[in-house]
């Protein structure tokens, strides 16, 4: 397959289709095993090596945002910092995508 660009706020079905068409079944933990139930769970994944963003949540402050909102204070009055990594790309059906 051949490179793609997929703009996600304007995708076309035909985008969409080839990227379902490109990720690996992504499969989920149950019971301390690597499970794939289309069942309770249809889903397909692309790792980072066959994928980039032009996102970045660091840059985009959002981490500092969740750190403010959702990481208590300790004793001290600070909030540990947090770390954010690109892990995998998860998409849901033809139109949903999920950035881990």
């Amino acid at each position: 397959m051949f490179p793609r660009f997929i703009d996600f706020s304007n995708a076309s079905a035909a985008d969409l289709e080839a990227l379902s068409d490109t990720c690996d079944v992504a499969t989920f933990g149950l019971s301390g095993q690597s499970v794939h139930d289309e069942t309770y769970r249809k889903a397909g994944k692309l790792d980072t090596s066959k994928f980039s963003a032009q996102f970045a949540s660091v840059s985009a402050d959002i981490l500092e945002e969740i750190r403010e909102r959702l990481v208590p204070e300790d004793q001290f009055g600070d909030r540990p910092s947090l770390h954010g990594e690109l892990y995998k790309l998860n998409v849901y059906g033809m139109c949903t995508v999920t950035v881990n």
